[in-house]
C-alpha cells in the first residue's frame, strides 16, 4: 500500500498530465481557428492580389531565440577550422606523391588573405 506521500506524488503527476493534455487541445483548437479564418478570407477574396496577401501572412511566429552569440575560438570563422584554406605547393614529390585516381591541377584564384590579389593554387582533381 502506497504511503500518503507517494499517493500525493501520483496525484500531482496525474494532474500534470491532464493539464498538459488540456494545453495541447487548446493550442490545436487555436490552430484550427486560424486555419478556418484563413480559409474564410481566401473564399471571400475577390482578386489574386488579395489571395496572395492572405497567403503571404505569417501565422506561426517562433518565440524561441535563435541567436548563437559571439563565438570565440574554434568554429568562429571558416578559416579557424581550416576549411577552404589552400596548402602551399612545394613541388616536392618525396612526400609520397598523389593518391591513386587523382591529378594535380593549377588554378588561378583570388587570394582573400592578401587583399584579393590574383594567385595560383594546386588542387586535386579526380581522374576518370
Amino acid at each position: 500500500m502506497p504511503t500518503q506521500s507517494e499517493q500525493n506524488d501520483r496525484n500531482q503527476q496525474s494532474k500534470d498530465r491532464v493539464s498538459d493534455g488540456q494545453t495541447i487541445r487548446d493550442r490545436r483548437k487555436a490552430e484550427r481557428a486560424v486555419k478556418s479564418r484563413r480559409k474564410e478570407l481566401l473564399q471571400g477574396a475577390t482578386s489574386t492580389s488579395q489571395r496572395r496577401d492572405i497567403k503571404g501572412g505569417i501565422y506561426d511566429i517562433s518565440t524561441t531565440s535563435t541567436d548563437v552569440g559571439n563565438r570565440q575560438g574554434e568554429g568562429e570563422t571558416i578559416d579557424d577550422n581550416s576549411i577552404d584554406s589552400a596548402i602551399t605547393h612545394t613541388g616536392d614529390s618525396s612526400s609520397g606523391g598523389l593518391p591513386d585516381g587523382y591529378a594535380e591541377e593549377l588554378l588561378d584564384i583570388v587570394d582573400g588573405n592578401n587583399d584579393n590579389e590574383a594567385a595560383q593554387r594546386y588542387f586535386l582533381t579526380r581522374t576518370p
